[in-house]
């Protein structure tokens, strides 16, 4: 089996945060401050993500979805990358954010700060302030993402 790069995205008001896992390892992690301006942090993420997919041979791309937050500024830049990047032929999936939450911890964790917790402690190398907690959350997206593709490999039990 081939060992795909994934590239897992959180997208946050201002900022993106891309981390790039080769299986379950961490090979970089991008960080991108947006405009305040809708236009110009639309252009600049699809720009920021398309560059890094390019210059990393990403093949497979996860963006975290929070339906709460689908109608705020995160939902509209969620569209405009995810419409780009369908148009550039990418494979992408979505992880919803309950997803992420109920997958991390038995009882499901409440909040995302406790998800942040538990990816310190798997990924302590990102724990520190930079690159910060939109590094940890997309190292939790691409961690998911990963596991899920791995278990799915496993044949059924008959």
């Amino acid at each position: 089996m081939r060992i795909l790069t994934v590239g897992a995205i959180q997208i946050e008001r201002r900022k993106v945060g891309i981390a790039l896992f080769a299986g379950l390892n961490i090979d970089a992690i991008y960080t991108r401050e947006l405009s305040s301006n809708a236009d110009q942090a639309s252009k600049s993420l699809v720009g920021f993500v398309r560059k890094v997919i390019s210059d990393s041979g990403v093949d497979y791309v996860a963006i975290e979805l929070d339906p709460v937050r689908c109608d705020a500024q995160v939902g509209v830049l969620s569209r405009v990358l995810i419409d780009a990047l369908r148009e550039d032929a990418i494979a992408i999936s979505t992880v919803p954010t309950e997803s992420l939450l109920n997958a991390f911890a038995q009882p499901p964790l409440e909040r995302r700060q406790q998800l942040r917790l538990a990816c310190q402690q798997i990924f302590p190398a990102i724990s520190l302030p930079r690159p910060g907690a939109i590094a940890l959350d997309a190292a939790a997206v691409g961690l998911h993402i990963q596991i899920e593709r791995y278990l799915s490999l496993i044949p059924a039990a008959l």
